[in-house]
C-alpha cells in the first residue's frame, strides 16, 4: 500500500473571517478525507520565559521581567514573540554586552516597555475585544470615554459612579494587553488604535450618555476638591456630548459659563487654540433666549471668541 502524509497549518481567522476566500473553500472540500486536528494555543507567560530563556542562553529567572512584558506585547504568540525580539535587537534595545564578565544578552527595559506594538499583533488584540467579559468591555468603554489614559483619580470618582472597581477592571485589562499601567498613577492605552476601537464599539447615543454622564461626576468633585486638572476634564466630557444631552436650562447656562472661565483662563496662559474651542462651545450651550435672560453670559462669550 502506498500512502501520502500531508502536514500543513492554518490561521483560525483565515477561515473565520473570509468564509468565501480560496483558502476556506479548499479546506472544507478535504473534510471528507481522514484529517487530525492539532490545535495549538498561544504561550502562557512560562511559555514565553522559556522561548526567550532558551533563544538568549541565560537563566529563566534572568529573563522573566522581559518575558513577562514580552507576553503582554505579543499576546503569547510564538511568531510575534520572535518578531518583537528581532525588532528590539534592530533598535537596540535588545544586545549582547561584552563587557567585563557580564558577557550576555542585555535589555533596556524601560524603551521595551514604551515600544508600539506592531499591525498585526494589533489586529489580534483589536478581534480579541469581541470576546471579553462584560465588565471589561465597560472599563475599555470608560477608558476610551476618557482618552488615551485615564488616572486612579477619575478612576475612584466613577468607580463610586457606576458602583464598580474600575481601577480592578483596568488591572485585567492591561494583564489582557489592551492598557498599560504607569506607574501608580494612571492606566493607558498600548495604542491610539486600540482606544479608537474601544470608542468605536459603543453605540453614538451611549458615548454621549457617558461623556454627560462622566463629566458631572467629576464635576462635583472639582468642585468640593477646587482641583482645575480635574474641572477642565469634566468640562471636556460634557463639551464632547453637546448640548442635545443637557435639557436643564440652568445647567446649560451653568456649563456655558464655565466654558467661559476656563477659555479665559487658557487665553491668559496664550493657549489661544484651546481658549477658542472653550468660546465656542460655551456659546452653543446658550439658550435660544439667551440675549434676553443671559445677556452679560452671551455677550461675553461672542466678544472672547471674537
Amino acid at each position: 500500500n502506498k500512502s501520502v502524509f500531508f502536514l500543513f497549518c492554518i490561521r483560525d481567522n483565515d477561515c473565520q473571517h473570509s468564509p468565501d476566500s480560496t483558502v476556506n473553500s479548499w479546506y472544507q472540500s478535504i473534510f471528507e478525507m481522514p484529517l487530525k486536528h492539532i490545535t495549538l494555543a498561544n504561550l502562557s507567560e512560562d511559555g514565553v520565559n522559556a522561548m526567550v530563556s532558551d533563544t538568549l542562553c541565560l537563566f529563566p529567572r534572568l529573563t522573566r521581567p522581559l518575558s513577562r512584558v514580552l507576553h503582554r506585547k505579543a499576546l503569547g504568540n510564538p511568531c510575534f514573540v520572535r518578531q518583537t525580539l528581532k525588532v528590539l535587537q534592530k533598535e537596540g534595545y535588545l544586545y549582547h554586552s561584552l563587557r567585563g564578565t557580564m558577557r550576555r544578552w542585555m535589555w533596556d527595559m524601560d524603551k521595551i516597555s514604551e515600544l508600539r506594538l506592531s499591525e498585526n499583533v494589533l489586529d489580534l488584540l483589536i478581534r480579541q475585544m469581541d470576546i471579553l467579559p462584560s465588565d471589561l468591555k465597560l472599563g475599555l468603554e470608560v477608558a476610551s470615554c476618557i482618552g488615551a489614559a485615564v488616572s486612579m483619580t477619575v478612576l475612584g470618582i466613577l468607580s463610586s459612579h457606576l458602583k464598580v472597581d474600575l481601577a480592578g477592571i483596568l488591572e485585567r485589562v492591561a494583564e489582557k494587553g489592551f492598557m498599560d499601567r504607569v506607574g501608580t498613577e494612571k492606566y493607558r492605552f498600548v495604542h491610539d488604535r486600540v482606544q479608537q476601537e474601544a470608542y468605536k464599539t459603543m453605540a453614538e447615543h451611549r458615548r454621549s450618555e457617558h461623556h454627560t454622564t462622566f463629566g458631572l461626576a467629576i464635576y462635583s468633585q472639582a468642585c468640593s476638591d477646587n482641583d482645575d486638572d480635574l474641572l477642565r476634564i469634566s468640562l471636556n466630557q460634557i463639551n464632547r456630548a453637546g448640548p442635545g444631552t443637557i435639557t436643564d436650562l440652568r445647567q446649560k447656562a451653568m456649563i456655558a459659563a464655565l466654558n467661559l472661565k476656563v477659555g479665559r483662563r487658557s487665553a491668559a496662559l496664550k493657549d489661544f487654540g484651546h481658549s477658542l474651542s472653550y468660546f465656542e462651545n460655551g456659546k452653543s450651550f446658550l439658550d435660544v433666549g439667551s440675549w434676553e435672560h443671559q445677556y452679560k453670559l452671551s455677550i461675553d462669550l461672542h466678544d472672547a471668541a471674537a
